[in-house]
């Protein structure tokens, strides 16, 4: 709530992850954060799409999203999914 505090919100809309980055990618939604723990295996499709549309996978606080920690069993602690790369400026 309070990352989702610095924008101005028209819609909130629940969907699965999958949904959540194709919308990211055709443009009808913006920004997808997650702040929740998933694995690589999860995210790692969307964030190919997302790119390939022109945006950007990071985590919450901005810096890039990278894959392969298995020191962590490959989880991801949380990321944001931008439509805009300069929008990322507003993470963290």
């Amino acid at each position: 709530v309070e990352f989702l505090s610095r924008f101005k919100i028209k819609d909130q809309v629940g969907a699965g992850s999958a949904v959540k980055f194709c919308r990211i990618a055709e443009g009808s939604a913006d920004v997808y954060p997650r702040f929740g723990q998933t694995c690589e295996w999860d995210i790692a499709a969307g964030h190919a799409v997302v790119v390939a549309s022109g945006g950007t996978v990071t985590k919450p606080n901005g810096e890039p999203l990278s894959y392969g920690h298995q020191d962590r069993d490959f989880r991801v602690p949380g990321f944001v999914a931008w439509g805009d790369p300069a929008a990322a400026k507003y993470a963290g």
